[in-house]
Parts: structure tokens; C-alpha cells; sequence
């Protein structure tokens, strides 16, 4: 996701700076940041596994702390991108 969006990013500014940029699509910023975020995340779940580098305790606080995010993301992308005040 953040390859095709700096990707989708980089062409739009060439497009603008070619004034050729006037049709471009536009993309939410912030919801590519929470997809990239939510991707962080679940890379973290992956290595709170019986495998993983970190210790037991750190382990189950790590997972508490990825899925409780995670679910918290998931929302956000799923719902009109909004972020409320307590963020």
C-alpha cells in the first residue's frame, strides 16, 4: 500500500507540475496512512507467536495492544475515514 501510494503520489505531482493534473484521481492521505498503520500492526501479531523474539509477558502486551489497535483501525478505514477526539 505505501508503494502504490507514494507511487500514485509522485505521478500526481508530475502531472500538476506539467499542468496535466487537473483530471488526476484524488486519494485520501490519511486513509493510506491508516492502511499502512493497520499493516504495521499486523506485522506485529505475526511475531507474537511462540516463535517470537520477545519474551512471554512482552509477548501478551504486545498482542493485547495490536489487536485492540488493529480493531480501532479497521474501523477507521471501514467508515468514512473520521478520526474522533480522543485520537
Amino acid at each position: 500500500w505505501r508503494r502504490r501510494a507514494r507511487r500514485l503520489s509522485q505521478q500526481q505531482r508530475a502531472l500538476k507540475a506539467a499542468k496535466l493534473g487537473r483530471d488526476a484521481p484524488k486519494f485520501d492521505k490519511h486513509q493510506i496512512e491508516r492502511l499502512g498503520e493497520a499493516q504495521d500492526l499486523n506485522l506485529l501479531l505475526d511475531h507474537c507467536g511462540k516463535r517470537s523474539p520477545f519474551g512471554k509477558p512482552d509477548r501478551a502486551a504486545l498482542k493485547r495492544f495490536a489487536q485492540t489497535e488493529l480493531a480501532r483501525q479497521r474501523e477507521r478505514i471501514a467508515g468514512d475515514g473520521e478520526i474522533s477526539a480522543e485520537d
